[in-house]
């Protein structure tokens, strides 16, 4: 990987890692000081994050490893999705007893798609009805973590495009991605 990409990527990160924090985390009388600030906001709700880069970290694996942990509900919103590893972990989790909801773009959701794979898995599934693109990338699981980023569920956006994936655990932060997604899921009625 070329060093510019990869301090621009790292870059990226630590701006949204700062953003995420200072949108997510709200603590009451935190210190006036930024550093101590921070601090004080990442003890509200002790979160986590983890940065994977694609393909040098193999984001489906820390995927799959994040259903294949899921004890509760999997709700998924991801633009792209083609990648059977991945659909097998939701499948497996699914047959675990967890809920599990996936949101596609529409017009993405045909020829290789693993919509039908899951369909006939007996995965729930609706498509956007909007005229535009469904562009999100994010899942959260057990209302407590929460995966976002460019990766979608590709085989090429893990083997061969430079992509990123964080995965946060954090109360806050998937209270706000769980609203999301239940907004576009109550939205888009439309089932496939």
């Amino acid at each position: 990987m070329d060093f510019q990409k990869l301090k621009y990527i790292v870059i990226v990160g630590a701006i949204l890692l700062f953003i995420l924090y200072n949108k997510y985390c709200k603590c009451p009388d935190a210190p006036k000081n930024q550093t101590q600030e921070i601090i004080k906001k990442l003890e509200c709700d002790n979160p986590h994050y983890d940065v994977y880069f694609c393909p040098s970290d193999n984001c489906r694996q820390h995927v799959i490893g994040l259903f294949d942990n899921a004890e509760k509900t999997i709700d998924c919103a991801v633009y792209s999705f083609n990648d059977q590893d991945i659909a097998d972990a939701i499948v497996r989790a699914d047959d675990r007893g967890v809920l599990t909801r996936v949101f596609l773009d529409k017009d993405e959701a045909s020829g290789l798609s693993k919509d039908k794979y899951l369909l006939q898995n007996n995965i729930r599934i609706r498509l956007d009805a909007v005229d535009g693109l469904m562009q999100d990338n994010f899942c959260v699981v057990d209302e407590l973590y929460v995966s976002t980023g460019s990766f979608a569920f590709t085989s090429e956006d893990n083997d061969k495009n430079y992509g990123n994936l964080l995965i946060a655990k954090s109360q806050s932060l998937a209270f706000e991605y769980q609203n999301e997604f239940n907004v576009l899921w109550v939205e888009n009625k439309e089932v496939i």
